[in-house]
């Protein structure tokens, strides 16, 4: 995720210093349209939705593949990834409904 961090400098550096979210340096997930306004249950969700996450998906799907084609095409490396990024999504988003 080194990409994200370095595209997001220069957006600190140009943007009002007030309006500068720590949480959300760089506006790629789909938590920043609602900001504080939602419960965390709800925005933990719509933070993983983030573009430079789901690329890195689509980049771990692919290297799965690649490593053995004939036991792991694409459809299934995909459906895995996509799968325990889903369960990990539904375990935080339960946690944090669960503390607030």
């Amino acid at each position: 995720m080194c990409l994200k961090e370095l595209i997001s400098i220069p957006v600190v550096f140009l943007k009002d210093p007030a309006s500068i979210d720590p949480d959300n340096f760089l506006a790629s997930n789909l938590a920043v349209i609602f900001g504080n306004d939602l419960p965390p249950w709800q925005l933990v969700p719509l933070a993983f939705l983030d573009v430079f996450s789901i690329w890195a998906l689509i980049l771990v799907a692919i290297g799965f593949s690649a490593a053995d084609p004939k036991k792991l095409p694409l459809g299934k490396s995909l459906a895995i990834v996509i799968g325990v990024t889903l369960t990990f999504m539904f375990l935080f988003t339960g946690i944090a409904w669960v503390f607030s």
